[in-house]
C-alpha cells in the first residue's frame, strides 16, 4: 500500500445468492445486499438488505460474521449462513424483516462429536423454490442433513466410518458438494475422488456406489438438473464426465452401480486455449491462477436443459457451450479448450463469485446471463446461444 494510504475497511463481497424471481442477494460480509433480477442482469436495489445481527443468547468471540456459505431456502424467503471460523454455527434470517431467526451450534446438536463444518447445499437445485425444510451439510469427515423443524436442528448424520476405501480412523477429506434433481448427490475431497450417491435417506448411504479420479484435489463440484453428467474443477483444469452408460447388462448410472472404469475412461478435461492461457497465467507462467467455481447454468426443472458452463481463473471468466462440449466428445476429444474469456475493467480485481442467471432471463431465447463478484463490484455478463 502507498505511503498515507488509507485502507479501505469496508466488508468485501463474497457469494452471489441467485434467486428465481424478482430477487437475488449478495453476501458481503456480514450484511446482505439486495438485487434486482432483470434480463439485463442484476442491479442492487439502494436502501434494502440486512445484517447479521446475532441473537443476544448467542456468545460470539468476536462482534462480526465471517460467512463462508449461504442458501436460500422456503421459497427464497429465508437465508441460511454457514459460519465456519471460531463460531462455527448455522444462522437463519427472515429476509423480509433482516432478523436473524435462529442458530445452531455443534453443542446444540443431538451428537456429541464436534461437526466441522465445510460448506453447504439444498436437496436439490431446485430446492429453495418449495417449502421444504431440510437441507445437507458437509464436514471435512461427514455427511448430515438438518431440518429447520427439529430442535436441535441436525436430523441426521453419516460419519466417514460408512465410506468405501477408508477406514475408520482415516478422513477421507470432503471439500464440496452438489445435488442433482432427484436429490443424488456428489461429493469432491482434497485427495482427488469424487463420491456418488443415489438419492437414498441419509441412513442408508452405507458408501458410494461410484467414486472416481479427477486427478487432482476438487476444490468445486456442480452437477446437471438429470443428474446425467459431473462437472469437478481442479486448481488447473476442469473435469466433466457422464454418469450414464449402456453395458451388457443393460444401462447403468454412477449413482445404482459401480461404474468406476467407465466414467474414468470417457471423463474429458476442459482447459484454456493456448492464447487465452497466455493472458491468464503470462507467457512463462509467471501468474498461475487456479479455477474456481465451475458450473453449469442453473435449470430448475426436467424440461429445460442446460446451455453453457463457466468457472473464473484470477481477474477472468472461462466458459465453454455446452452443446460444443458434447459434440467435441462425440469426435473423440480428450481436453477441450474454452470457447470465450471474459475480463471485465477491473484492473487486477479477482473474482470472488460467478453465478449463473436464471434461465427464464436470459436475454436471447438459448442464452445465458451471468453475475459476477468482484470484492467491491459486481458485474453482468451476456453469454450469446451457439
Amino acid at each position: 500500500m502507498p505511503p498515507g494510504a488509507v485502507q479501505d475497511q469496508r466488508p468485501v463481497h463474497h457469494q452471489l445468492c441467485v434467486g428465481a424471481g424478482g430477487r437475488s442477494w449478495v453476501v458481503r460480509g456480514d450484511e446482505v445486499v439486495t438485487l434486482e433480477n432483470s434480463d439485463s442482469g442484476f442491479k442492487e436495489v439502494m436502501g434494502h438488505g440486512f445484517t447479521f445481527r446475532l441473537l443476544p443468547s448467542f456468545a460470539m468471540q468476536k462482534e462480526r460474521v465471517g460467512i463462508t456459505t449461504a442458501l436460500l431456502m422456503k421459497h427464497e424467503s429465508q437465508l441460511l449462513a454457514l459460519v465456519s471460523d471460531v463460531s462455527n454455527c448455522i444462522i437463519q434470517a427472515d429476509i423480509a424483516t433482516g432478523k436473524v431467526v435462529r442458530i445452531w451450534t455443534p453443542k446444540k446438536s443431538a451428537e456429541s462429536v464436534n461437526l466441522e463444518w465445510r460448506t453447504m447445499a439444498t436437496d436439490t437445485p431446485a430446492a429453495q423454490l418449495d417449502n421444504r425444510d431440510t437441507f445437507v451439510c458437509l464436514g471435512s469427515d461427514s455427511v448430515s442433513r438438518w431440518d429447520l423443524r427439529a430442535p436441535p436442528g441436525l436430523a441426521q448424520k453419516l460419519s466417514n466410518t460408512g465410506f468405501r476405501k477408508y477406514a475408520p480412523s482415516s478422513k477421507p477429506q470432503f471439500s464440496c458438494m452438489a445435488t442433482a434433481g432427484d436429490g443424488s448427490m456428489v461429493i469432491g475431497s482434497a485427495s482427488g475422488i469424487v463420491h456418488m450417491y443415489a438419492p437414498e435417506p441419509l441412513r442408508q448411504w452405507s458408501i458410494a456406489n461410484t467414486e472416481f479420479s479427477a486427478g487432482a484435489p476438487v476444490t468445486d463440484l456442480d452437477i446437471t438438473y438429470d443428474g446425467h453428467w459431473v462437472l469437478a474443477t481442479t486448481d488447473h483444469y476442469l473435469v466433466i464426465a457422464p454418469t450414464q452408460f449402456r453395458t451388457p447388462s443393460g444401462r447403468r448410472n454412477g449413482f445404482q452401480y459401480t461404474v468406476q472404469m467407465h466414467m474414468e475412461a470417457s471423463a474429458v478435461r476442459l482447459v484454456l486455449g493456448n492464447t487465452d492461457a497466455v493472458t491468464v497465467h503470462g507467457a512463462v507462467n509467471e501468474h498461475v491462477r487456479p479455477f474456481r467455481g465451475g458450473r453449469f447454468d442453473w435449470v430448475t426443472d426436467s424440461e429445460s436443459k442446460e446451455r453453457r458452463l463457466a468457472a473464473s481463473c484470477g481477474e477472468f471468466v472461462a466458459s465453454w457451450s455446452w452443446r460444443r462440449i458434447k459434440l467435441a466428445m462425440k469426435e473423440g476429444a480428450r481436453r477441450i479448450p474454452n470457447h470465450q474469456l471474459v475480463q471485465q475493467s477491473i484492473g487486477a480485481a479477482e473474482v470472488s463469485d460467478a453465478a449463473f442467471m436464471h434461465q427464464a432471463f436470459s436475454p436471447t431465447r438459448g442464452g445465458s446471463q451471468m453475475g459476477v463478484l468482484t470484492p467491491r463490484s459486481i458485474f453482468n455478463v451476456s453469454f450469446p446461444d451457439d
